[in-house]
Formats: structure tokens, C-alpha cells, sequence
């Protein structure tokens, strides 16, 4: 893996994270869209959090906003990685130089790290000073899978610092912010999908789809990410 970073130019690394990005978003949002909007929509409306569905121009939004968002997450881990900057990281690549239990161990606190991160500049994304970048995203009142990335340029960059702030914080391996990245993205489009899955509405921990469409609906309150430790600490929680 570091023989093939280091052969790569900023071009084709800025390239793969748009290829892998794109595909991540098509494979989580696109799909999540397709089963609940398209292919099982009848089969599946007794699940709907709000009963109406979204216009046209509101997907045709969503969807130009997301692109915009893709391209700001790729051209920022251009940072990490680049060439003179990776060196001055705690990027590795090798499982073997920390064990498997750090590896294991890192990919779990990312998520928490993460979590925490999203919490308070979420809640900074409410602030009068920011809501006319966040405003962009809660035009969807009523989210679907593909409002996961629907985020003003600005909002986007403030999404992904932590992705490029954390390798200069711990060691992680690549894979693990990967990992990551993967689940931020499954959950985000379970999150935004409008739909509940009914072993998930009365999750006490996890930040279910239920508490997130109320965020959307009502436009403050639940402000986590993957977890409500933040909400109830906070007492932000709304229901």
C-alpha cells in the first residue's frame, strides 16, 4: 500500500477518491433510494416516518448538491495524502506496525472521535453565523437516502476536517479511515432514508432514522451522528 501511494500523483489519487467516493454514495444512498423509493415503495410504506414523498426538484437538488459535496470530500484528503504532507501524518500502512488490536481499536474510536466532532459542529451549523450554508441542507424536510450528502460547499468542508485533522492526531491506518468512511456513509443514508426499520425505533443508543427525520422536521434537537451520548448529556434530545 505505501509502494502504491507513493506512485500515485495528486491527479490520480484526487481521482480515485472521486471514483471510490461516487461509487460509495451510489452503493449507500442509490440503493437505499431504489429499495425504499422505487423498486419496494408499496411494500414498504408502512414504515414511512412522514407519509408524503418528496418532488422531483427536491431529488434533482439533493443530487446536484451531493456531487458538489463528493468533489470537496475528494479534493480535501488530497491534504493527508499528499506527497510532501504524508510524511508529517501518522498515516501507515502496515496492520503488522501497530497489531490488530490498535487497528481494531482505532476504527472503533474514530467513530466515537467522530461522532463527538459531527455533535458540536452540527450544533455550530444551527448558529445564526452558519445557517445560511446548513439552511441548504434542511430544505429536505422531509429527508431521503439522497439528502445524506446534500451539503452547501462550506457545510462539506466542515463535514470532512475531520478526516483530514485526525492523521495528524493518531495513527490510522488507511484502511481505517476507510473504514470509516464506509460507515458514515451507510449510516447517513439509513439516517436520511425517511423509512424505520421496527427492531430500530425504540434503539435507546443508537441514533435511529426516527430521531434524525425529527431534526429535519422541526429543524433543531438531535444533533448526533451514530449515537444520542451527546443529546442526552446535553439535553438537545427531542422526540
Amino acid at each position: 500500500m505505501q509502494e502504491t501511494l507513493s506512485k500515485l500523483s495528486d491527479i490520480e489519487i484526487l481521482c480515485s477518491f472521486i471514483s471510490l467516493s461516487s461509487m460509495r454514495y451510489a452503493l449507500t444512498s442509490g440503493v437505499f433510494f431504489m429499495v425504499f423509493y422505487i423498486v419496494f415503495k408499496t411494500q414498504l410504506t408502512h414504515l414511512k416516518i412522514q407519509s408524503k414523498y418528496p418532488l422531483n426538484k427536491d431529488l434533482k437538488r439533493e443530487i446536484k448538491y451531493s456531487i458538489f459535496t463528493l468533489l470537496v470530500f475528494s479534493l480535501s484528503m488530497l491534504i493527508p495524502l499528499n506527497h510532501y504532507v504524508r510524511p508529517f501524518t501518522f498515516i501507515y500502512t502496515y496492520v503488522s506496525d501497530f497489531g490488530i488490536f490498535y487497528f481494531l481499536f482505532s476504527c472503533l474510536a474514530l467513530v466515537i472521535l467522530h461522532d463527538a466532532y459531527f455533535y458540536f459542529t452540527h450544533r455550530l451549523l444551527h448558529h445564526k453565523w452558519f445557517k445560511r450554508f446548513h439552511v441548504i441542507h434542511h430544505q429536505s424536510t422531509n429527508p431521503t437516502p439522497l439528502t445524506a450528502l446534500s451539503f452547501h460547499p462550506i457545510e462539506a468542508l466542515i463535514q470532512v476536517l475531520f478526516f483530514i485533522i485526525i492523521p495528524f492526531i493518531m495513527p490510522v491506518h488507511i484502511f481505517a479511515i476507510g473504514f470509516l468512511g464506509l460507515f458514515l456513509f451507510i449510516h447517513n443514508a439509513y439516517g436520511h432514508s425517511g423509512f424505520e426499520f421496527s427492531f430500530l425505533k425504540n434503539a435507546k443508543i443508537y441514533n435511529n432514522s426516527i430521531n434524525h427525520n425529527l431534526h429535519h422536521k422541526h429543524y433543531h434537537g438531535n444533533y448526533g451522528l451514530y449515537f444520542t451520548f451527546w443529546d442526552n448529556l446535553l439535553k438537545t434530545r427531542c422526540n
